[in-house]
């Protein structure tokens, strides 16, 4: 996706210029009222032809991206095993050129765009493509990629196609691993009796637990409307699933703390609306950041309570204040540096890790964007608990490993990039594959004639 996003970067703020101008000088009126309509009304680029059917494609076209971007990478493995010489390599560069067109082509042919989000948006967004292009980090470019081409679109149609394609991604590649098709990484460990960790064929055993997590978090949000307690007990044994097998306490964090804060939305629907609770809720990324350093400045190998925490952390303080104090080949830039392999990186946690990578301008988008977010979520109330929970969940595992890379994270960012759009990613909106919530999807979980509650709602859809 490296050319893909290069290609995004030439064509973006030349389409974006265009698209100003042409508004501007299309609208009718004084100068003042067509400066206000340019900035506030959001427009196709270019053109408004075709208005309606390019609004019906756009959740379409970014489902089809969901599935090849998530649920194409194990079957690649059995082209390469059984197909002719020649084939492996035409059928990758097929997807490729295909995801390449689906994504340039949601963003600027079927995503409406307003002045105010092309401007400062792209701000955002060029800076963060500024980082990536120094870093040359891939993983950044996808993201802001996703980021872009997720606007506009129907967010319970996306978490369904995404739950598909990385539940079957996951079912191929761990039956590839127990197969013996794919290398299974497994390492033996004694907590009082033997235990076999597995990677299920990802290369590290927290990549195999996030996926898992990632599919028992999707599958959370899409059961959301219709949640049973056997849901919440799936759920529970994906966590189980993740202790017992990869053994990743970052993804067993990541679906605890999802859970726990979504059953309480659930249980206390309108409390994250309250201005006190939202503005808790937005101080996550902030003190979460601001911990991660605090820590490793504290942190002292001749033991005590913080030594303690760095074991239930797997080291990650001792990597973090090695990498701040102790290694002498570790250095910072304000604007990033080339990615390297050599170590050099040798820290999960998110804060610290791309303060070294893209520098602390970047980290400072990072946490304002996610405080941003949790605003935004908790204020619009209803059936965003469950989006609101997951942000939460993600930015406490950016405490224990990387974030920036496609997940439901940064589909979710666009909440915060593109805020005031007139089609937010919002569960609180009816739409054609999902059950109608009550009220119209905001009027609560019955029929009572409070917003999100009252007399008549009902606990787990009962």
């Amino acid at each position: 996706m490296q050319n893909t996003f290069h290609l995004f970067c030439l064509a973006a703020p030349v389409l974006g210029l265009l698209q100003l101008l042409i508004r501007f000088g299309l609208q009718p009126g004084p100068t003042a009222m067509r400066l206000r309509a340019v900035w506030n009304e959001e427009h196709w680029l270019l053109t408004d032809a075709l208005g309606e059917v390019r609004g019906a494609l756009a959740t379409p076209v970014f489902c089809c991206i969901a599935v090849l971007w998530w649920g194409t990478a194990a079957l690649t493995l059995f082209v390469e095993l059984w197909a002719p010489a020649g084939v492996p390599t035409a059928v990758a560069t097929l997807r490729s050129l295909v995801l390449a067109g689906l994504v340039l082509g949601k963003i600027f042919c079927l995503t409406r765009w307003s002045g105010r989000q092309i401007l400062l948006g792209g701000l955002a967004a060029a800076f963060w493509a500024w980082m990536a292009a120094v870093s040359g980090y891939s993983p950044l470019g996808d993201a802001l990629l996703l980021l872009f081409a997720v606007k506009g679109t129907n967010l319970f149609a996306d978490l369904c196609s995404m739950l598909a394609a990385q539940a079957l991604d996951f079912a191929l590649t761990a039956g590839q691993a127990l197969a013996g098709l794919r290398d299974n990484m497994t390492t033996t460990f004694d907590t009082g009796r033997a235990r076999l960790r597995m990677a299920l064929g990802y290369g590290s055993y927290n990549g195999c637990g996030v996926a898992v997590a990632s599919v028992a978090l999707l599958y959370l949000c899409v059961r959301w409307r219709r949640l049973r307690w056997w849901d919440v007990l799936l759920v529970l044994g994906a966590v189980a699933f993740i202790d017992l097998v990869p053994n990743s306490r970052s993804a067993e964090l990541l679906c605890v703390i999802t859970l726990a804060a979504a059953l309480l939305f659930r249980a206390l629907p309108r409390l994250p609306e309250s201005r006190w609770a939202a503005a808790l809720a937005a101080a996550a990324a902030p003190l979460l950041c601001a911990l991660s350093f605090l820590l490793a400045c504290l942190y002292r190998q001749d033991g005590g309570l913080i030594t303690r925490l760095d074991s239930l952390l797997s080291g990650r303080i001792r990597l973090a204040w090695n990498s701040l104090f102790n290694n002498p080949f570790t250095h910072w830039a304000w604007l990033g540096q080339p990615f390297t392999t050599r170590g050099f990186y040798a820290v999960d946690n998110s804060y610290v890790y791309y303060f070294f990578l893209c520098g602390p301008f970047f980290v400072a988008l990072l946490v304002l964007g996610g405080a941003l977010l949790c605003w935004r979520l908790a204020r619009s109330g209803g059936w965003d608990g469950i989006l609101l929970a997951c942000a939460l969940g993600w930015l406490a595992y950016a405490f224990t490993e990387r974030v920036v890379y496609p997940n439901l994270l940064i589909l979710l960012a666009a909440n915060a990039m593109f805020g005031g759009t007139a089609q937010p990613l919002t569960l609180n909106r009816p739409h054609r594959l999902g059950v109608r919530g009550p009220g119209g999807l905001g009027g609560g979980w019955g029929g009572g004639a409070r917003r999100y509650g009252g007399a008549g709602r009902k606990r787990f859809g009962r």
